[in-house]
């Protein structure tokens, strides 16, 4: 038998009062929630509601009394009302179409372009993007209230809160859930905006992929063999087999042979170990190769260093490394890491937090490097021979020139600690670069940076 809950008719009010509406918002435990009038209920769609935490809907039966008291059923809202203060979604709202509003319509518009730039570049982007966009959220917003409630004028979001660990992992999913409640609010504004009916790929259409499968074609193309695939495929049984059968059949019972190749393996092994010996106590290779080579592995060596020590210290680092990049032509080049994250609801890397400082702080020490290399040192430092080359006077658009430079790939550029896959030598070579009798001129010209990068 269904659970119902049988509300006994107020005299005092009029006659076809009807049931009270749901809130749209979970109130603090010091905040009552307000009634409104029901609205008439409609299919859901990607646009009409954004559910942060769903909670189960009592259903209600009739009653059959004989002065048909109305039934009312138990709303979300009253679940979410009926919650204990400790439980951490407490504060989480249940929020329908609309729940943007007021300050915090024109907050959230002024990020959907800012949110679309980061969509077409990558993932990483967005999860910047939306990390920014929260911050800035509850820097107007107290983590503590509802979304219906008014934007407070006199809010310091930089006051000290003494919270309980339940307070902090109350306020935790709140974060959560604004985030997602944004991220889906952002997409759906952008996704609004798309021609309707766009014509998909046949591959995807329902009817092309029932009509496979009801005919039993199957979904994998057939793959196409090379010309010694084909041929072993018709003749394997035939030539292959008997032919390899008919040799290992003669060649088998020579122990003699089979012993020589025994030994001819020991000594092949000996060889290999003697060479591998022979390249661990080889001196450090400081030719533009060898040095390019360590820079391409760099990240691979000195990143778990970095960790360790950001973890016992519990101190924040920021690795500044810059000089002549051989694959550049001797052009220099900065390279930066950093250990360490932003206290807020979304900690960021400083890359991320703040970008123009961190632009301006690498720019600064590369002045600093301009002056201690000379012309002939960042010549000898380059490539005979390199791929890629840019001329001395090109300069990077991360140092804010507007000259066009080099393209900073996304994975480098957005303030991720992730290695490169393509990373896959051994940093084994490294050591201070040639220096000239003479100690370079503070005035000598600085190289300039054509490919800055920073993790």
């Amino acid at each position: 038998m269904n659970n119902s809950v049988v509300e006994q008719p107020n005299l005092a009010e009029p006659a076809g009062t009807e049931a009270a509406g749901t809130h749209d918002a979970v109130a603090p435990p010091h905040d009552a929630a307000p009634t409104r009038d029901a609205t008439p209920t409609h299919d859901a769609t990607p646009n009409d509601a954004v559910t942060l935490a769903q909670d189960t809907v009592a259903t209600s039966n009739t009653a059959s009394t004989g002065d048909a008291a109305p039934i009312h059923d138990v709303s979300a809202p009253d679940e979410m009302l009926q919650r204990h203060p400790a439980d951490p979604l407490f504060y989480v709202e249940t929020l329908h179409k609309g729940w943007v509003q007021g300050h915090v319509l024109s907050f959230m518009e002024g990020h959907i372009e800012g949110y679309c730039t980061a969509r077409s570049q990558s993932n990483s982007r967005v999860h910047d993007c939306v990390d920014t966009v929260t911050n800035e959220f509850f820097n107007f917003v107290p983590w503590c209230n509802k979304m219906s409630d008014p934007v407070p004028d006199n809010f310091n979001p930089h006051a000290v809160e003494d919270l309980s660990k339940v307070e902090e992992d109350q306020k935790a999913h709140k974060i959560e859930a604004v985030k997602t409640s944004i991220t889906a609010w952002l997409d759906c504004r952008i996704n609004s905006t798309k021609l309707v009916g766009w014509p998909g790929s046949k591959e995807n259409d329902v009817w092309t992929r029932l009509l496979k499968q009801l005919s039993g074609v199957p979904s994998v193309k057939p793959k196409k063999l090379s010309a010694m695939q084909f041929w072993l495929k018709l003749h394997y049984a035939s030539i292959v087999k008997a032919d390899c059968d008919a040799r290992w059949d003669a060649e088998k019972g020579r122990l003699a042979e089979q012993l020589s190749c025994e030994a001819k393996a020991k000594e092949d092994h000996k060889h290999k170990v003697a060479k591998w010996k022979a390249s661990l106590n080889a001196p450090i290779d400081t030719s533009p190769e060898g040095r390019q080579s360590v820079i391409d592995t760099l990240q691979t060596f000195i990143s778990p260093i970095l960790d360790e020590v950001h973890e016992a210290t519990g101190l924040h680092l920021a690795l500044f490394l810059a000089g002549p990049k051989p694959r550049k032509g001797g052009c220099l080049n900065c390279i930066v890491m950093h250990r360490g994250e932003t206290v807020s609801a979304s900690p960021q890397h400083r890359a991320a937090a703040q970008p123009q400082t961190h632009k301006a702080a690498m720019k600064v020490f590369l002045d600093f490097v301009g002056t201690c290399f000379t012309k002939e040192m960042k010549a000898q430092s380059a490539l005979k021979k390199a791929d890629e080359s840019a001329p001395e006077g090109s300069s990077s658009d991360l140092l804010g020139t507007g000259k066009p430079g080099n393209q900073i790939p996304n994975h480098e550029a957005s303030g991720s600690s992730t290695v490169p896959h393509s990373v896959a030598l051994s940093p084994s070579c490294a050591a201070p670069l040639p220096r000239p009798s003479h100690t370079p001129s503070q005035n000598a010209t600085p190289g300039v940076s054509c490919d800055n990068r920073y993790y």
